[in-house]
């Protein structure tokens, strides 16, 4: 696997010598309708007997569209998606996002990536002003000999029964509504939260709850607040963890989300550590409570309910009846 990183006046010359099959996209949370997409790209390339070539972008957060991952862990979910294929992150910048359609396709995808096939999906758009859409790109394909694969979004049955397509906007939804199992069956995998374990007060050492501590970082998805069952990486190992969410409004008076891990038996220091929380299952929203007294009571129900719920996850994916 490779990644190569520059701006679109900067791609190294020979990056495909024989050519390539390209599939374009964010690929935020790399889901299953990204999945699948690449996969229908890698087939194609072993028909045309070429590499695959995957084109991204880093992520860029708006006001309605906050990124589900970082960039490292896009690329790497990208990497263990595909991992023969190289991987070009082009800078979205003036140059780039000013550049008209018709001489996107022809200096940087002909010219530069020699492509001899491309594979995106129905809703692509491309160009200044998303001025490209998928009918300019088959024809630009046709009239270059080039093949064009556009490919249907990949379904799933909501809640109600009608059936949805697949989309970082869908997942981002469900996690804004604390959907974690559903937002990870889309994204085949729990969906997890990385960083480094910051200080903190130090309060839940105090009430027999230690805690390892996360900061939101700036752009990311919103995760409804409150108490979830985890799973930690800790880097040298896993454990089951009950983290809160949120604000902690019963003794805290910031605006900053926080993400705060009880790490379910663990014992150890991972100040300054970098680790990976997978969220799991909601078990409540986060609430203020009178004093430290109740706060200590609730987070001994939280573990129980999470042990609890961790003894019939356990059991089904041993096949055992609960």
């Amino acid at each position: 696997m490779q990644i190569i990183q520059a701006s679109v006046r900067d791609i190294p010359e020979g990056l495909c010598p024989d050519g390539c099959v390209l599939t374009i996209g964010n690929f935020d949370g790399v889901h299953r309708g990204h999945r699948q997409l690449i996969r229908e790209a890698g087939r194609l390339a072993e028909t045309l007997t070429v590499p695959l070539l995957i084109l991204t972008f880093p992520p860029r957060a708006s006001a309605d569209a906050a990124n589900l991952y970082t960039e490292e862990q896009k690329l790497r979910l990208l990497q263990e998606t595909a991992p023969s294929a190289k991987i070009l992150e082009l800078d979205f910048d003036e140059d780039l996002r000013t550049m008209p359609e018709a001489e996107f396709f022809q200096k940087i995808l002909v010219e530069k990536l020699g492509v001899k096939g491309i594979a995106v999906g129905m809703n692509f758009r491309y160009g200044y002003l998303a001025e490209g859409t998928v009918e300019t790109l088959q024809t630009h394909c046709a009239e270059a000999g080039i093949d064009c694969l556009v490919l249907e979004g990949v379904t799933c049955l909501a809640e109600d029964g009608t059936t949805q397509v697949v989309s970082s906007t869908l997942i981002r939804n469900l996690l804004v509504q604390g959907k974690v199992r559903e937002a990870g069956c889309l994204l085949s995998q729990p969906y997890a939260i990385e960083g480094t374990v910051q200080h903190g007060k130090r309060l839940g050492r105090t009430m027999g709850f230690p805690t390892v501590n996360l900061l939101q970082g700036e752009g990311m998805a919103d995760l409804r607040h409150g108490v979830y069952v985890t799973c930690v990486d800790t880097g040298n190992g896993s454990f089951y963890g009950v983290t809160n969410v949120g604000l902690n409004p019963t003794v805290e008076h910031g605006h900053r989300i926080k993400i705060e891990t009880h790490i379910l038996d663990f014992e150890g220091d991972l100040y300054g550590k970098a680790i990976t929380v997978a969220f799991l299952q909601f078990l409540r929203p986060e609430q203020r409570f009178s004093g430290i007294d109740a706060l200590q009571a609730q987070l001994e129900q939280d573990k129980s309910r999470a042990r609890a719920w961790l003894h019939d996850f356990e059991g089904n994916l041993r096949g055992e009846e609960t």
